[in-house]
Order: structure tokens, then C-alpha cells, then sequence
């Protein structure tokens, strides 16, 4: 049975990426965000990913060995995100100095200093952040996520919209696939995000090095009630069509600036994911996903 659901989902996500034009690029980049351990490394690297939201382990006391063990195990050419948000200062200090004198420096390409920057912090707090990093590592990239919704992203007196202030590389998410919500009605409110809302993602960044971060990730079909407000975080629900989400970020032109993409998420709390934690990880999903990353970096380069 499980055979031919993959052979179904395989034309259907084929069907959909045969009809995007194709661009040549050096290396096209798919990511997972919470990725926590040289396990999840080497199941996303069987599954064509060479991108790596990394966790650091306990923010309390880092766990240096077991930092050290996922980063041996992404391979030469694939690269790392290390994930800071909620990091103090000195914790911060020891991640990226750590990096510096690792064998494995070349592997991380920078920091990500907030998750959702908008929904947290100021631009001032941003800029500071961005500063520190540069100021122990003027090598490493800076990323910022911020989210948006139905309106376009969000708390824009948040939102620093210039490269190289708060951040060298934007990561955008919009999970529009909720638990209530049709199919139709979410992809139709991802290219309102996208296109035309009050503060769309185009009018925003433009041009910008933008990173997209896709939904991969909800509770399980029929669990959760009630219909959510735009934005909302809550009730996110399973998705089963990975491919048309991508499509109307990468007909957007949202990739072309980066060539890369990242889906949300390999270990997601208590919700359905990639990889499995909580309710466990869910086979199309990552299956549907590992054909799209293939086919991503057919696109942007191998």
C-alpha cells in the first residue's frame, strides 16, 4: 500500500516541478529547520537535503562533543545554520568561538540570530545582534527569520528590510495549512503573502537574499478544533501536497537570489514532521519532500 501512495505522490509532485522553468546555478541548497543531532544529519542527507538548521544542544550547557558529532557528520560541501535564537550573549560567545577553532568551520555558513525576529524583537535588538556575531566572526553570514501571514509579513516596525544591517540573509516562513483551513484556501492566502497583501513579501524585500521556509509540519488529520485567525501559529494540520506550496514560492522568483529553500521542520515539538518527535515523523511527507529536493537542486545546481 505504502508503495503505490508513494507512486501516486511521485507523478503528482513530477507533474507540478515538470511545468517550472529551470535556472542554472552553482548549488542549490534545501534545508530542514531543528536539526538536532548527526542521526538527523545523516537521514536528511539520504534524502538529498545539504542544508542544516542546527539546534544547540542544551541551552544551558553546551554539549560540545555531541555539537562537534553533528557537524563531522554533514558532509564536505553541504553547510550549517547554527540556530542562536534565545542564546545570552556568553552562550553565544562559546557557539561561535567553538566554530572558529573547529575542523568543521567551513562547514557552518553563519548564524541565525532570531527565528521570527518580527514577533520578538526590535530592529534595534536585530542590529545588535547582527553586530555581535560580525564582531567574533566577520566571516559568517548573519539570518533572520520573520514570519508572515495572510497580510504580508508581519509587525513590520520589526522588520529591518535592508541586507547587511540586521542581517546578510533573510529566512521568511508562512505556514498557511491549517487545521480548518482547505488546500485551496491556504495556497490561495501564501500568494496573497507573497504577492498582494498590505506588506507582501515582494514589496518588502524585493530583490533581498531571501531563504523561504515552507510548511512541513502539522498535528495530525483531525485532531485540533477551530478556525484560526490569519497568523496564527496554532493548529498548524499535516500537508500532504509539498510540491504546489513550493511552486508559488519558486514562481514568485523567492529563490532565485539564493537558490535555496527550507522546510519547516525535521523535529517539530509535539506535531507530525519530517523527522519524527511527538507525534512522531511522517513518511509522505519526507518522502514527497526528498523528491522535491532532488529536483531543487536539478534546478540551482548539485
Amino acid at each position: 500500500m505504502l508503495r503505490t501512495v508513494k507512486s501516486v505522490l511521485s507523478a503528482a509532485i513530477v507533474c507540478v516541478l515538470l511545468a517550472l522553468p529551470r535556472a542554472a546555478y552553482a548549488t542549490g541548497y534545501v534545508g530542514a529547520w531543528y536539526v538536532d543531532s548527526a542521526a538527523a544529519v545523516d537521514a536528511l542527507e539520504a534524502n538529498n537535503f545539504n542544508l542544516f538548521v542546527v539546534t544547540v544542544p542544551d541551552q544551558g550547557d553546551v554539549n560540545f562533543v555531541q555539537f562537534g558529532q553533528l557537524l563531522d557528520a554533514i558532509d564536505p560541501g553541504h553547510v550549517a545554520i547554527i540556530n542562536l535564537d534565545g542564546a545570552d550573549a556568553n552562550l553565544a560567545y562559546r557557539v561561535i568561538t567553538y566554530v572558529a577553532g573547529s575542523p568543521n568551520n567551513a562547514k557552518v555558513a553563519g548564524y541565525l540570530t532570531y527565528g521570527e525576529g518580527n514577533l520578538t524583537n526590535s530592529q534595534a535588538d536585530q542590529q545588535n545582534a547582527y553586530n555581535y556575531v560580525k564582531s567574533l566572526d566577520s566571516s559568517k553570514s548573519v539570518f533572520v527569520g520573520y514570519h508572515a501571514n495572510c497580510d504580508g509579513v508581519a509587525n513590520m516596525s520589526n522588520v529591518v528590510t535592508t541586507a547587511n544591517v540586521a542581517w546578510n540573509y533573510v529566512m521568511v516562513n508562512y505556514y498557511p495549512y491549517r487545521i480548518d483551513v482547505s488546500n485551496a484556501t491556504a495556497i490561495s492566502k501564501l500568494n496573497a503573502a507573497i504577492s498582494s497583501a498590505p506588506n507582501n513579501i515582494l514589496s518588502v524585500f524585493g530583490s533581498a537574499p531571501i531563504i523561504p521556509v515552507q510548511q512541513a509540519a502539522g498535528l495530525d488529520v483531525g485532531e485540533g478544533t477551530g478556525n484560526p485567525a490569519c497568523g496564527s501559529e496554532n493548529e498548524l494540520r499535516a500537508v500532504y501536497d509539498l510540491s504546489t506550496q513550493y511552486s508559488t514560492w519558486y514562481n514568485a522568483g523567492l529563490m532565485n537570489a539564493t537558490g535555496a529553500f527550507v522546510f519547516y521542520s525535521w523535529k517539530a515539538g509535539s506535531m507530525v514532521d519530517l523527522g519524527g518527535s511527538g507525534q512522531g515523523g511522517d513518511s509522505s511527507m519526507l518522502y514527497q519532500a526528498s523528491i522535491m529536493a532532488a529536483y531543487h537542486r536539478n534546478i540551482y545546481g548539485w
